[in-house]
């Protein structure tokens, strides 16, 4: 860091967590000056967010954990005897998720996980039509598409508490898939027994 920017912390008393968080010169920032900005009645710091840079430290870690909690809808895809596509589906955007939140960075990374996760999302819609908890599916997967358009809302107006709305987003994302996995097997049985 350079003395310039150390000077700047110092003269806005700031904790030395806060030191990791704040971007320099080599994170590729447009603009390093302090904003104050005003929220809920209170005045707070904020840097503006570096170009590459998506997330904090602190942030990343939370949704690195929430999006290891995919393996929860994993282990119901095993126990409820998922085709193994299904399965095999989980592993991939847990796993790819979980590698972009451990550095959140605009790249390959991000591309793959967007683009699996948007897969994800219509091959679990297709697979609604053969559950016998559509309803409850397609009900708890629009809340949880809401939470990510939340939370894109709030990351794009630097507001703090964006990544709560995004690990939301991930835990819904996860009951949509046990719902699912419930209902493709409800609808497995009843046709046993018929």
């Amino acid at each position: 860091m350079s003395k310039e920017h150390k000077r700047k912390i110092g003269d806005n008393d700031m904790n030395k967590d806060d030191i990791e968080d704040i971007p320099t010169k080599h994170d590729k920032c447009i603009n390093t000056e302090l904003i104050m900005v005003e929220q809920s009645g209170r005045q707070c710091r904020k840097y503006p967010r570096p170009m590459t840079i998506i997330a904090t430290r602190h942030e990343s870690r939370a949704l690195t954990v929430s999006s290891l909690s995919m393996s929860v809808s994993l282990l119901s895809s095993i126990l409820y005897k998922e085709r193994r596509i299904y399965t095999i589906q989980i592993m991939v955007v847990m796993l790819f998720s979980t590698l972009f939140w451990m550095k959140p960075k605009v790249g390959l990374r991000r591309t793959c996980d967007i683009t699996l996760a948007r897969f994800a999302v219509l091959t679990s819609i297709y697979s609604s039509f053969y559950s016998d908890l559509q309803k409850e599916f397609l009900i708890n997967l629009f809340v949880c598409i809401l939470s990510f358009i939340k939370a894109v809302y709030q990351w794009e107006r630097y507001e703090d508490n964006w990544y709560l709305w995004h690990m939301v987003f991930h835990i819904l994302g996860n009951t949509s898939n046990i719902i699912l996995h419930h209902g493709r097997w409800l609808q497995r049985t009843r046709l046993l027994l018929n």
